[in-house]
C-alpha cells in the first residue's frame, strides 16, 4: 500500500516537473522569437515613419496614372512605379513576416493598418494588371504571383474589421484613447 502511494506521489511530481519544464520551454522559445523580431520590427517602423516612405504613400494615393496595362507596372510611369515598388514591397515584406509568425499580425495590423489599406485601394487594379502581364509574359514553369503577402494582408484587415480592425486590436490590447470633441479643442 505504502509503495502504491509512493508510487503515485513520484509520479505526480515527475508530471509536475515535465509541466514546469514544457512551460518555461515555451517561454523561452516566444521570448527568443520576439527578441528576433524586433531589429526587424523596430527598422520596419523607422522607414514607416520616414519622410521618403510617407511621401511615396502620398504620391501613390493622389497620382492616379492612366495605363493600357499591356507590360503590367512597366506600362506606369517611372515615377510612379518607384514609389509602388518602394511602399507595397514594405508591405509585402510585413504580410510575409505575419504569414510566417516572425512578427505578430496584431503587431502589424494595429500600426500599419490603415497605411496598408489605403494603399492598396488606390493600387489593386494596377497589381491585377501586374499579375495578367505575368501570366502572359513567364514561363509557365514559373509562378506569376506578384504581392501575394501583401494581398494575404489586406485580407486579414478585412477578416479582422476592415476599417475598424486596428482599433479592434488595439482595445483588447488594452490601449486607452481619449479623444476631445473637435469643439473642445480650446
Amino acid at each position: 500500500m505504502e509503495s502504491g502511494i509512493i508510487s503515485i506521489v513520484s509520479l505526480t511530481i515527475s508530471l509536475t516537473a515535465a509541466s514546469v519544464a514544457t512551460w518555461q520551454a515555451r517561454f523561452n522559445v516566444r521570448a527568443a522569437e520576439r527578441a528576433r523580431a524586433l531589429p526587424v520590427v523596430t527598422e520596419a517602423f523607422r522607414e514607416y515613419r520616414s519622410k521618403e516612405f510617407l511621401d511615396s504613400v502620398r504620391y501613390l494615393i493622389t497620382e492616379v496614372p492612366s495605363v493600357s496595362g499591356a507590360k503590367g507596372f512597366r506600362s506606369l510611369p517611372e515615377e510612379w512605379q518607384y514609389h509602388a515598388y518602394r511602399v507595397c514591397y514594405l508591405f509585402d515584406y510585413m504580410g510575409v513576416l505575419t504569414a510566417s509568425g516572425i512578427v505578430r499580425e496584431e503587431l502589424v495590423i494595429s500600426f500599419f493598418g490603415s497605411g496598408i489599406m489605403r494603399v492598396w485601394e488606390a493600387i489593386e487594379v494596377y497589381i491585377k494588371l501586374e499579375r495578367e502581364y505575368r501570366v502572359r509574359t513567364y514561363s509557365p514553369k514559373a509562378p506569376p504571383g506578384f504581392l501575394v503577402y501583401y494581398e494575404h494582408l489586406v485580407g486579414r484587415i478585412l477578416d479582422r474589421g476592415g476599417k475598424d480592425a486596428a482599433l479592434l486590436i488595439q482595445s483588447r490590447s488594452g490601449l486607452r484613447h481619449i479623444v476631445k470633441p473637435v469643439n473642445d479643442a480650446g
